[in-house]
């Protein structure tokens, strides 16, 4: 792809005018400024990641137990199949996660706050570095042009696994395009590992670095001798991996493929194609179609031209179209294209530049006119917006900052609710934990772990209840979330299930007091079962930019979140709950002929315990 680089800008003029090497003006330097202003602007949520779900915080507390006991056996003794599965499919998040809580702590989230950011950092600097190899694009317009597309910056402004593979990934595509030498193969190697390490649906990425390095033309035998020596690599960071872990990245693909959940809901049939406008945006989309146009024209020749074809715009066009029909959110597989997208949106970016202050007046016009644009685009009250991992504006960029800043305190809140639950709890000899959906469960759990709670097995009497102790003090876990619907029951029959299982244990004294949580509204097995919205004083959603605060500058009424809530239930309350399920499983075995211990046991089995 060097030959690109060569024949990638216009002229010579062109170059010096994007990159600032003529002489420049007051007004020109004023523009730059205000460029990076405003992308400092956008960013500033990373500075504060936050959790974005019960699956993080899952993440989490796998890395305090795997840094702690050096293994997690003893992480989710009654939902081991769930371990399994978020362990195995990024066990390299977790050891990244475990080193940093070695490092800065066991508890709180600093870890994982540093971690995200230093990701999203290495994933911008790798892709503009490379935008830079590959296009002749400058770093700093490469960056800028990063920055027009939330779909990227925004990964940083919370925890994911994503912004972790992402980085690796963009780390092994830079080095592809660095001078050839064993070193510069066995980083992208090593690179490419340790993204599939952090999320096994990193493999969708190999054919575009397969692609880098057949950019040039050399002899097969070359060619085959950088491969094979990369696999080997790359073979060498997996084994000693799975040696480390304790499994291979074989058990990640397997077990991810038994939880594929497509069959758990109508998706319609373009689920990504609003993930995919947030993802780009309007300014980022023009940005990308006009510097893809140009590129086009100056694509070299030869077995280059179909390589960088299929490299810039066979490989991504294909992935844009697995994502419109099957994903749902915006952080799954469109990082895999930040550097392609830098060396189209850079392009765009630095062509504007170079027509604005260039001698064409007509290229002026133009650069000014998609100047207007953007920042009209940018300037305008929010529109288009969606709440999906964090709030998404298509229109009004400018006022997302605000949002996410509000959006991450709505969490801080929630953690700090889950914490005082915790602390509810822990002045209790004895008590019953009730979590009614994944993210208030996951949660609990963390905050548990954090307070010195570890989780001991249970006497079959009392399954499927999680049990933890801390010293002399029990904690009985009712976990209603059927999670991933993985037990061969309907949901409603599924969290019933557990209430009567908690009506079984002799072990659960009957005077114990009783917590209920939850986050958001209550999902209707909850209703089902006798739990009622109206029990929680706090209301199931915080709205966004309209709660009075330095932080809230525009008011915008449809970007609900969902927030923490939880209450203590009188003990003949939580045991008329009991009982109502209790009847309900009875009832539902005798239609179907089964019998409550035979479905307890299925229960079980479904989330992999073996008794």
């Amino acid at each position: 792809m060097d030959t690109y680089r060569s024949n990638v800008s216009a002229s010579s003029s062109d170059r010096k005018a994007a990159s600032g090497a003529e002489p420049t003006s007051i007004a020109w330097r004023l523009t730059q400024c205000l460029g990076f202003l405003v992308a400092a602007w956008l960013l500033l949520p990373a500075a504060t990641p936050v959790h974005l779900e019960g699956f993080t915080a899952q993440i989490q507390s796998l890395a305090m137990r795997l840094a702690e006991q050096g293994n997690i056996h003893s992480h989710d003794l009654s939902r081991p199949r769930i371990t399994d599965f978020i362990f195995l499919t990024r066990a390299g998040v977790v050891d990244l996660l475990a080193a940093a809580n070695l490092v800065f702590g066991y508890t709180g989230d600093l870890g994982l706050r540093i971690l995200t950011m230093c990701s999203l950092a290495l994933m911008l600097v790798a892709t503009a570095a490379a935008a830079k190899r590959l296009a002749g694009v400058s770093f700093g317009i490469a960056l800028l042009a990063c920055v027009a597309v939330p779909g990227l910056v925004e990964l940083g402004f919370y925890f994911n696994d994503n912004v972790v593979s992402a980085a690796f990934f963009s780390l092994a595509l830079w080095a592809a395009t660095w001078k050839r030498s064993y070193t510069a193969d066995a980083v992208a190697a090593a690179a490419f590992a340790a993204a599939l390490l952090c999320r096994v649906d990193a493999v969708l990425g190999a054919p575009l670095l397969l692609l880098f390095y057949l950019r040039d033309a050399r002899p097969f035998k070359v060619l085959a001798g950088r491969l094979l020596w990369m696999a080997a690599v790359c073979l060498a960071v997996l084994a000693l991996a799975a040696w480390a872990n304790g499994a291979s990245l074989l058990d990640g693909i397997r077990i991810a493929r038994d939880f594929s959940i497509s069959h758990l809901q109508d998706k319609g049939l373009f689920p990504g194609r609003d993930p995919i406008l947030h993802f780009f945006a309007p300014v980022g989309a023009v940005l990308i179609v006009l510097g893809a146009a140009l590129g086009w024209r100056r694509v070299p020749d030869g077995w280059s031209r179909w390589v960088w074809l299929a490299a810039f715009y066979g490989y991504p066009l294909l992935l844009l179209l697995y994502v419109l029909r099957s994903s749902l959110e915006l952080r799954y597989f469109m990082p895999l294209l930040a550097v392609p997208i830098a060396v189209h949106a850079g392009q765009g970016l630095q062509a504007v530049v170079a027509w604005a202050r260039g001698p064409d007046a007509g290229l002026r016009r133009r650069a000014w006119v998609i100047a207007v644009f953007a920042l009209a685009v940018l300037a305008l009250p929010p529109a288009k917006s969606m709440m999906r991992d964090g709030p998404r504006f298509f229109v009004g960029r400018l006022w997302v900052t605000p949002a996410w800043l509000e959006w991450q305190d709505s969490v801080h809140l929630t953690m700090n609710k889950a914490a005082q639950t915790v602390a509810d709890l822990v002045r209790e000899p004895s008590a019953v934990l009730v979590t009614t959906s994944w993210n208030d469960e996951f949660y609990l759990r963390l905050r548990l772990f954090e307070a010195g709670y570890h989780e001991v097995g249970v006497e079959k009497a009392c399954r499927p209840l999680s049990h933890y102790r801390s010293g002399d003090r029990d904690l009985w876990h009712v976990r209603m979330d059927p999670q991933y619907a993985l037990p061969p029951f309907k949901r409603q029959l599924a969290t019933a299930l557990t209430f009567f299982g908690a009506a079984q244990c002799p072990s659960v004294r009957s005077d114990a007091p009783v917590w209920i949580s939850t986050i958001g509204p209550l999902r209707p097995e909850s209703t089902a079962n006798g739990i009622e919205q109206a029990d929680f004083d706090d209301p199931p959603y915080t709205v966004l930019l309209q709660t009075p605060g330095a932080r809230s500058l525009r008011p915008h009424p449809h970007m609900q979140y969902a927030v923490y809530a939880a209450r203590p239930y009188t003990p003949p309350r939580w045991h008329t709950l009991e009982s109502r399920a209790t009847a309900y499983v009875r009832e539902q075995a005798r239609v179907s002929g089964d019998d409550p211990e035979r479905m307890l046991d299925r229960y079980e089995r479904s989330f992999g315990v073996a008794r």
